[in-house]
């Protein structure tokens, strides 16, 4: 397969259909939380905090923000 560029992309192998060991690496700086100037302008949000614990708890502490 090519790109429209005429590079190469390589083919990706399918997900694991059991998701017992996945983990889950999330960038904060612009992915969870907006943009900010300086990381002392961001805060805790509610609504992120809940979700990013249902998911640690969901995948046994397997989830890290970086």
């Amino acid at each position: 397969m090519s790109s429209p560029q005429g590079l190469a992309c390589p083919r990706l192998p399918a997900p694991p259909a059991r998701l017992d060991e996945a983990a889950l690496f999330l960038d904060l700086d612009g992915v969870l939380a907006p943009l900010a100037p300086t990381p002392d302008a961001l805060g805790p949000e509610p609504r992120r905090t809940r979700t990013l614990t249902q998911l640690t708890q969901a995948l046994d502490g397997r989830v890290a923000v970086v």
